[in-house]
């Protein structure tokens, strides 16, 4: 299980922070929408 959850942390980390996005004109999710939120926060918290 801890593998597993290592697994998906990683690339979690890549899909946000490292693929780019062709619709968000080729920009990653973090790059747009992670400035909104600091490491940890909840959405609720960030509103």
């Amino acid at each position: 299980m801890a593998e597993l959850k290592e697994g998906l942390k990683r690339y979690f980390a890549f899909y946000n922070e490292h693929r780019f996005n062709q619709s968000l004109r080729y920009r990653t999710l973090d790059e747009v929408y992670g400035s909104r939120f600091v490491h940890g926060q909840s959405l609720e918290e960030a509103a």
